[in-house]
């Protein structure tokens, strides 16, 4: 995102998304029909994009960012540097000591929600 000499947002290049969903996405689409998470090991210039930003359909309204098909709603993302970290990372995984975890925390931060809970 950038901003315009106004300080507003610029519109968002949807046509390029798309683009880049089609090259890279579109061919994989099948084998990704069951899948929820994906690991990305860009290459090169597709170092710098966020690949929960493509979208696999151009909205209308060239406006409507909530209703775009974005990426990123259908998978969460991890990115390594490189297959040699990624390989690296997952060993430590299987090695790592498994221990239990609890957290406790108060999530409630308005006054006016904590009244309800009272």
């Amino acid at each position: 995102l950038s901003l315009n000499d106004n300080k507003e947002v610029n519109i968002f290049d949807f046509k390029s998304s798309k683009k880049l969903y089609d090259i890279v996405i579109k061919p994989f689409e099948k084998d990704l029909k069951f899948v929820n998470e994906l690991t990305i090991i860009p290459h090169k210039n597709l170092l710098s994009i966020p690949f929960e930003v493509l979208i696999s359909q151009v909205p209308k309204n060239k406006n409507n960012y909530e209703n775009a098909k974005w990426l990123g709603k259908n998978y969460s993302f991890s990115y390594y540097p490189s297959l040699y970290a990624f390989n690296y990372f997952n060993i430590q995984k299987i090695n790592a000591v498994k221990r239990s975890f609890i957290g406790f925390g108060n999530p409630i931060f308005d006054k006016e929600v904590k009244k309800n809970y009272k």
